[in-house]
């Protein structure tokens, strides 16, 4: 599961920052919010 944050963290890095298109650097956001998302969930099951 946390590859699963890691991937969307790295996706959502590139999107966001090397996109010019303003729907990718959206895109980017979402990935990095649902990365964020999964490791909240993944400590607070700890």
């Amino acid at each position: 599961m946390l590859t699963v944050a890691l991937y969307l963290v790295s996706v959502g890095l590139s999107f966001y920052l090397h996109s010019w298109w303003p729907v990718g650097s959206f895109l980017g956001g979402i990935a990095l919010i649902m990365a964020w998302y999964v490791v909240m969930d993944r400590f607070n099951k700890d």
